[in-house]
């Protein structure tokens, strides 16, 4: 099984307070809150001594059935009604008899990543990755399908108000709480299944009156309308407080209005660079692709492997965009393509013949051809439009040009493209060269690669 946790980081484990509340919960009354710190990461959860008991069950059937030898964590068996909340000495002691089963049980690795355990430690894949910010609020929630505002024609029957199929379907998801997005998962395959993001009409309520659920959460912004339901009330307003304190803190710039209704902030002394001409652009895309390290990613409308990417070429395909991701992918940097899946009769741009060409190359390099056209599922008037360039996750290039035949330009504005140049030596008696040699030869040194010997 997948480990999310990390590795070189020990799970530090506290239980800090408790709150009883013996009228709805006469048989677990007391609810205790968890501290966990695993590296840079902290966050809470809330357990009754049910929850315990029901992972220290799923312990002993782990041993039996996989002949685990390790020790299993001992569980005070005294009821929780038998632990008198008047007596300090005794609910301190129930408290740390808890705090150290839980200690014992991440500290083995077998039962540490058992589904069982991280779902009582609101774990999931992307629970410890650096990049999509700190770990909060996990956990399974029913979602109510037909959550978008524009829904897609049923699979099953032509009715685009099919009740029965997108309003109607309740699914188990596990939902994950990030600083500037909501996300939920598969729980079987353990894919993503959608990401909900913060933006300036972004809002969220609970309860029975403004959802019409019990214990239902609705999320809202400018695309989709998310319909949850949690198993408690309790559950439902911890979710409620969860993304509210996100929303109130690192999500404040994204649920903010802006300037021309966008939906990024004015961000000053930005590291960012405009293009005019697709002459320095496409220089520094290759310069960028020649210094990745770990991976390359390409969406393009339109994609020549054969392009020359730095010109004149003085006749050396080294600045070829085939051979720069190909020398790439000899280095092990994965490369990842996108390319729109043309409509042959109406196009003619060659994705087929590009996506064979790459995987011809290396088996690094991975191409994508994206939509299938079919007419029932409503995607025939459709394109992917985009110009992207990502290296390593650290420099992208977007809204620019397809890395293409046809696009190639600078501010002289050739009718022509400019071909490969060829050196040729000259006799003394034919004088010294030229203004218009001299230049092109001092331009082709400067953004060609060194030719080896």
């Amino acid at each position: 099984r997948f480990s999310p946790f990390l590795h070189q980081f020990n799970i530090e484990v506290a239980i800090v307070r408790f709150e009883r509340d013996a009228r709805t919960h006469p048989l677990n009354p007391n609810l205790y809150e968890i501290e966990f710190r695993h590296g840079s990461f902290e966050w809470t959860v809330k357990r009754r001594y049910k929850h315990f008991a029901a992972l220290s069950r799923a312990f002993i059937l782990q041993k039996f059935r996989r002949f685990r030898r390790e020790h299993l964590p001992g569980l005070p068996l005294r009821p929780e009604t038998g632990v008198s909340v008047r007596r300090p000495a005794a609910i301190n002691k129930r408290m740390r008899e808890l705090e150290r089963f839980l200690r014992k049980a991440v500290s083995y690795s077998g039962y540490r990543n058992t589904r069982e355990m991280m779902n009582f430690l609101e774990v999931s894949p992307y629970s410890f990755v650096h990049d999509l910010g700190g770990k909060f609020k996990e956990g399974f929630v029913k979602k109510k399908g037909g959550s978008h505002r524009f829904p897609k024609l049923c699979r099953n029957c032509s009715n685009k108000c099919c009740y029965a199929c997108t309003c109607g379907n309740w699914k188990k998801r596990w939902f994950v709480v990030k600083d500037s997005f909501i996300a939920y998962v598969c729980p079987k395959k353990g894919n993503l299944r959608g990401v909900f993001l913060f933006d300036h009409e972004f809002s969220v309520c609970h309860g029975f009156e403004q959802t019409g659920i019990h214990h239902g959460i609705r999320l809202r912004n400018t695309s989709r309308v998310l319909t949850l339901q949690a198993w408690s009330k309790r559950q439902a307003i911890e979710w409620r407080n969860a993304i509210d304190d996100r929303v109130e803190n690192a999500g404040k710039i994204w649920t903010t209005k802006h300037r021309f209704d966008s939906f990024a902030p004015i961000r000053p002394n930005t590291p960012a660079r405009w293009f005019i001409c697709a002459s320095g652009y496409f220089e520094a895309v290759a310069d960028a692709l020649e210094a990745a390290q770990q991976e390359i990613l390409i969406a393009d409308w339109w994609l020549t492997p054969e392009l020359h990417m730095k010109r004149p070429s003085l006749g050396s395909d080294y600045w070829r965009l085939d051979s720069i991701l190909h020398r790439k992918a000899c280095e092990g940097v994965r490369i990842y393509i996108c390319l729109y899946k043309e409509v042959e009769l109406a196009v003619k741009i060659g994705s087929l013949r590009a996506k064979q060409y790459f995987h011809s190359l290396h088996p690094n390099i991975l191409v994508l051809r994206h939509p299938d056209h079919d007419l029932s599922g409503g995607t025939f008037l459709w394109a992917h439009h985009e110009k992207i360039v990502c290296v390593d996750q650290d420099v992208a290039f977007i809204g620019g040009m397809d890395l293409c035949f046809g696009r190639w330009d600078d501010s002289e504005h050739r009718l022509t493209d400019i071909g490969p140049v060829k050196l040729q030596a000259r006799s003394e008696t034919d004088g010294s060269l030229t203004a218009a040699f001299a230049k092109s030869t001092a331009l082709a040194l400067i953004t060609s690669a060194p030719l080896s010997a």
